[in-house]
């Protein structure tokens, strides 16, 4: 039965022994593949926001153990993804207006700084590059090729450091962007790479830079507000 067996008490009656779990690389391996497993869904809206979760279905959706699970769980809470439930189980986090307002905040301040960097430090060869990552559709492949463009530009910043604080922000704005598409479908405009965002970069054009930056960052805000208000009882209310 599973990984049991069953072994001889010294008085003759059996008892039921326990399969050892996995330890050390193998048990971190499976945690991080469910974390994996679990991120994912949330990031592209399969686990809605609000919607309950419980380790038992995790385990039969994933094909993975209890404690892998468990652990992912863990993991998922401490980044806000996830909220504990006493007795309940687990709930994905609601998304709130404040939630958009504060992404597109800190993705204003943060990704001007983060595109003059990589301007400055990319190789001739980065910056050919960086044209063919480009794409304005609005869908689960333009959500993907957009977040390979900014991964591609915060690698070129060469600053770890902001790196790290970018990807949050990634996620975040991924996570958003897909929630928006689920639920308002064609509804939802994104704007594509402007000319003179690569023109400004190509010639490390620091303020060209920040100006163009801020006008895609304000149309995509704008667009995904006009997208979020045609949601139900959304204007002081989680959506989900």
């Amino acid at each position: 039965m599973g990984g049991d067996r069953i072994v001889p008490l010294s008085g003759g009656r059996p008892r039921r022994e326990q399969a050892a779990a996995p330890a050390g690389p193998v048990r971190e391996e499976l945690a991080d593949l469910a974390y994996a497993a679990v991120k994912q869904r949330i990031q592209r809206g399969d686990l809605a926001p609000g919607q309950r979760i419980t380790e038992k279905g995790l385990v039969a959706e994933t094909g993975l153990g209890k404690t892998p699970v468990r652990e992912a769980l863990g993991r998922l809470v401490t980044e806000g993804l996830v909220d504990v439930m006493p007795r309940s189980g687990y709930r994905v986090r609601q998304l709130t207006l404040q939630d958009v307002d504060e992404i597109f905040e800190c993705w204003r301040i943060v990704w001007p700084a983060i595109a003059v960097l990589a301007a400055q430090r990319v190789t001739p060869a980065e910056r050919q590059a960086l044209r063919s990552l480009a794409s304005d559709e609005v869908d689960a492949a333009g959500i993907a090729a957009a977040r390979r463009l900014t991964e591609f530009v915060v690698a070129g910043a060469r600053n770890g450091r902001l790196a790290a604080m970018a990807a949050r922000l990634i996620e975040d704005l991924e996570r958003l962007f897909y929630l928006v598409l689920r639920r308002s479908g064609a509804g939802l405009r994104f704007p594509g790479p402007e000319a003179d965002l690569f023109r400004a970069f190509d010639e490390r054009d620091e303020a060209g830079i920040r100006d163009a930056i801020a006008a895609w960052v304000d149309g995509a805000y704008a667009n995904v507000l006009e997208a979020v208000h045609r949601l139900e009882s959304v204007r002081n209310t989680p959506l989900s």
